[in-house]
């Protein structure tokens, strides 16, 4: 199961993972913090990347549909 955090400012998803990962190993949280932007930085393999926050979540859609 994935939980995905949108807004920085709203920690629904953070606590639902908490407590569901108290006993599992199988769940992942996905945290977006933007700093007030409305850019997804990331690291993969020691590089930087950035999205726009609508293209981010659109690629993770078609990755978890």
């Amino acid at each position: 199961m994935v939980f995905v955090s949108l807004h920085e400012n709203e920690n629904t998803a953070i606590d639902a993972f908490e407590l569901a990962d108290s006993g599992f190993s199988d769940y992942t949280l996905i945290q977006l913090k933007q700093n007030g932007e409305r850019l997804v930085k990331y690291k993969i393999k020691g590089k930087d990347y950035f999205l726009i926050q609508t293209e981010f979540l659109h690629r993770l859609a078609l990755r978890i549909s």
